[in-house]
């Protein structure tokens, strides 16, 4: 492909028909212009890199999707009903290749009841893998909101706010590493296979993430009215970096440390012994459709939860002094500064990683 915008036929028959198709058979119809690289923003987006040869690549596009959804919920405008998609392509891709990206954008779009949006499509001599950009397709009300310097009332106020806090306890629902184990039971499919059996390569391959039903129940729980005490619940999602990364920022966001059981974080015993064979830690891998949420009523949150077959747990709570505990049993250490995604040190390392 040339370097800038996809000529208009390729643009139209690879990108453009397929997606109205998809979205004419859903009662939905998106307005694209096949040439334009004009891009329409949202309030929220994520961005990654997927290669159509990547046995993985259908995961990362769903995980990524998933992130998208999962940061809509918490930012209080609800599920997107659309989602845009902005695909810049290495000059060395071939038509076949944008298909297929299209074809896996369609299908977990589908899975997930969302409608595509313009999709912008162009290729450049600065990338050698395709990265792609997804926004939500509508404004938040009143969530977001210019920085500004604190005054002596704010001061108070976040002083007491953290008094208030201390000892409220941190839920989490979803399971730690469980969209990472998927990409990586994808990429190192033959070594695995080679260790355990079909039928548990095949439970780990297919490790549940949350779909379009957990992610509505989980914004109908946050739209009750009154359904926690003041002050307002902190919500996080748990992407990249996984629980950990997650918990440093609720600590960073909050002014206030945390103790945490490592024993009561919830995880699959699939991710489990994935993780333990690749020698990686599922703490620290991308934990998409997980939630992290601060609450001074964790029983009565993780009853609503309940009620609507959304699986939760307490693993912890807030303390006034800022250590990040995380407690094993009789050990105890303090939570390091996130790194890199455990499926990113992968990569670089070329440990386990399917050949790529």
């Amino acid at each position: 492909m040339r370097n800038g915008s996809l000529p208009s036929n390729i643009y139209d028959r690879a990108v453009y028909k397929p997606i109205y198709k998809y979205n004419k058979d859903r009662g939905t119809i998106c307005a694209a212009d096949c040439t334009s690289l004009c891009f329409t923003p949202g309030p929220v987006s994520v961005s990654g890199e997927v290669s159509a040869d990547d046995p993985a690549a259908k995961d990362v596009l769903d995980v990524l999707l998933i992130r998208l959804m999962s940061t809509c919920a918490v930012c209080g405008s609800g599920l997107p009903p659309a989602a845009f998609f902005d695909l810049t392509l290495p000059v060395s891709a071939e038509e076949t290749e944008l298909r297929t990206i299209i074809g896996m954008l369609i299908d977990i779009c589908s899975a997930l009841d969302v409608s595509i949006g313009k999709t912008t499509v162009r290729s450049s001599e600065g990338v050698s893998i395709p990265q792609i950009y997804m926004t939500s397709c509508f404004a938040t009300a009143g969530s977001v909101r210019p920085a500004a310097e604190p005054s002596d009332k704010d001061k108070d106020e976040n002083a007491n706010m953290k008094e208030n806090l201390a000892g409220a306890g941190i839920v989490m629902t979803g399971y730690a590493g469980a969209s990472g184990s998927r990409i990586l039971a994808a990429r190192n499919e033959e070594s695995l296979k080679k260790h355990f059996n079909e039928a548990y390569f095949d439970r780990m391959r297919n490790i549940p993430l949350a779909g379009k039903d957990e992610m509505k129940a989980f914004c109908e729980v946050f739209g009750e009215a009154g359904i926690i005490d003041e002050p307002a619940p902190y919500i996080r999602p748990a992407g990249e970096g996984g629980v950990y990364a997650a918990l440093w920022d609720l600590s960073e966001d909050m002014n206030q440390g945390f103790d945490v059981q490592l024993k009561s974080i919830p995880i699959l015993q699939e991710t489990v012994e994935l993780c333990n064979f690749l020698d990686a830690d599922p703490y620290k891998m991308c934990s998409d459709g997980a939630f992290l949420i601060v609450t001074k009523d964790p029983e009565g949150l993780m009853g609503r939860f309940a009620e609507r077959n959304i699986d939760s747990a307490l693993i912890g709570c807030l303390t006034r002094e800022r250590s990040r505990a995380i407690i094993n049993r009789d050990e105890i250490r303090c939570l390091n500064r996130p790194d890199m995604d455990e499926i990113l040190r992968l990569n670089i390392s070329g440990t386990h990683a399917g050949g790529r």
